[in-house]
């Protein structure tokens, strides 16, 4: 069950703690707040961690057991750096769990570079 750009956005507020009473997310358009809010906590746009989730996929990328949730861990992380004992406090993990989780994406989304990235000689 592949995730929409609704569930990212939604995953994405839940992840840094916006909690809201309802499932409903605000207008989802390029330059929206919604969309600022997750440019700012994630570094990309939700449209590009969707397309990184498939290339991994059709890359056969994917950390064993890997879930959507670990690669916005793992982009968060990228984002900002922060030491990973205060990150899985923030996400509610186990640090071991988070380090074991977020780390295979993060050498994943590195193996893209081949992929993605094209060199002229």
């Amino acid at each position: 069950n592949e995730p929409s750009i609704n569930d990212v956005y939604l995953l994405g507020k839940r992840i840094i703690g916006c909690h809201s009473s309802s499932s409903k997310t605000g207008k989802l358009t390029i330059g929206s707040s919604e969309d600022r809010l997750f440019r700012q906590s994630y570094g990309l746009s939700v449209a590009v961690v969707l397309e990184a989730w498939r290339l991994l996929q059709v890359h056969n990328l994917l950390p064993d057991g890997g879930c959507f949730y670990q690669l916005v861990w793992a982009l968060h992380f990228m984002k900002y750096y922060e030491p990973e004992l205060v990150l899985s406090a923030k996400f509610g993990a186990d640090p071991k769990t988070f380090r074991k989780q977020m780390w295979p994406f993060i050498h994943a989304l590195s193996e893209l570079e081949y992929q993605v990235i094209i060199f002229d000689n």
